[in-house]
């Protein structure tokens, strides 16, 4: 039997992720890991940083991850990231 790497991206453990202008990073199980990693791309001051729900599109053979509703967002104004709430 041929062995071959098999490719796992497995989002079930969490429907949220981090985007950055638009373009999905990654997802992480824990809020505070997502928030950590936000945060620090926010504070390089270049990219808009989200965190949202992971939306699908695509096809089953080439999926595409797209940003959904926006839950936080974090912006750098002077020396200090700002995490805003984006649910009314």
């Amino acid at each position: 039997m041929k062995t071959t790497e098999i490719k796992i991206k497995n989002f079930t453990g969490s429907c949220y992720g981090v985007f950055e202008n638009g373009n999905f990073i990654s997802s992480n199980d824990g809020w505070q890991k997502m928030i950590d990693q936000a945060t620090a791309i926010a504070n390089e001051g270049v990219s808009k940083c989200t965190i949202a729900t992971l939306k699908f599109a695509g096809t089953d053979e080439e999926p595409i991850v797209q940003e959904g509703t926006v839950i936080m967002k974090f912006t750098k104004v002077g020396d200090t990231v700002y995490i805003t709430n984006q649910l009314n």
